[in-house]
């Protein structure tokens, strides 16, 4: 018998403050109680974790994918949290963050795209060209909702996107994965995320891994669980499996859980939505739309 829990879910990014405390997590009851058994496995695992900061990693593919999303206030304050580059061709990225990491600071609908920016590998900060999110993104959404995907034109492309170079942009491959594959990722999970809570404005880089991995199938798609343990400003980060010199890309991070209510950090597991379903269809059609289809 599952034991019973009080589980508390935390948006971990600095445009969110509000905590969403609930008895049972709302997705229908068996789901509540297989979060249960997930949340124990992994809260128990979540201490052998490892962090450091990284400001370089041997990687089969530029670190600089992982990056920085900043969303800038009504009274000119910023927000910062991550996002993922995972597609791209010669002109164009396609990065995925957090859905609430793309609210305006009421968070009641989509914040202006002018207001939102993200971080290139070169250091520059664009505006996206166009942001999708789940039609069912609201300010207290599940995992399952929380994602938003944004494609961004490369500065050398600003006018004339029918260019072609002779190095494509850098990302981090992205597809869904089968269940032979997601066994072997079990044990094989990192972050690579940029943390707000260490005393610097523009975050600082660290990586977590030796994190195990859980997942939850719902009719909508999966949701994965990650020993991770994460802080405040870590919204939209991406877990990645490790195989060899393969990595792969899991989701999209949007919460951590914990036991108790409490303000403390780091929380010891993860929530993210997985690369299935929705946010993978939605995906495969901007990637049609901006000649990503061969990338």
């Amino acid at each position: 018998m599952i034991p019973s829990l009080r589980l508390n879910i935390f948006w971990l990014s600095l445009v969110i403050s509000l905590p969403l405390q609930a008895d049972k997590i709302s997705v229908g009851e068996t789901d509540s109680i297989e979060l249960e058994r997930v949340f124990l496995q992994l809260e128990s695992a979540s201490p052998r974790t490892k962090r450091r900061v990284v400001s370089s990693v041997d990687a089969p593919l530029n670190p600089d994918v992982f990056t920085r999303l900043r969303r800038t206030k009504s009274n000119g304050r910023e927000a910062f949290s991550n996002a993922t580059l995972i597609a791209a061709n010669h002109c164009y990225w396609i990065a995925s963050t957090a859905g609430h990491s793309v609210l305006d600071q009421r968070f009641s609908k989509l914040a202006n795209r002018g207001d939102v920016a993200v971080q290139l590998p070169d250091g520059e900060w664009v505006n996206p060209v166009e942001i999708v999110t789940s039609p069912d993104l609201e300010w207290n959404s599940d995992e399952i909702d929380d994602w938003a995907l944004l494609v961004l034109r490369a500065p050398r492309c600003q006018y004339d996107d029918s260019q072609q170079f002779s190095q494509a942009l850098p990302f981090l491959p992205t597809r869904s994965l089968n269940e032979r594959e997601l066994s072997a990722c079990q044990q094989q999970v990192q972050f690579m995320c940029y943390h707000f809570d260490q005393g610097e404005k523009a975050g600082l880089r660290m990586l977590e891994d030796n994190c195990q991995l859980l997942s939850i199938k719902r009719e909508e798609g999966r949701t994965g669980y990650a020993s991770c343990k994460v802080d405040y400003g870590v919204s939209g980060c991406s877990p990645v499996c490790v195989l060899g010199e393969l990595w792969i890309n899991l989701g999209v991070f949007s919460k951590g859980l914990m036991r108790h209510r409490s303000d403390s950090y780091p929380q010891p597991v993860a929530g993210f939505r997985m690369m299935d379903g929705e946010i993978m269809q939605t995906l495969e059609g901007l990637k049609q739309k901006y000649g990503m289809a061969k990338h």
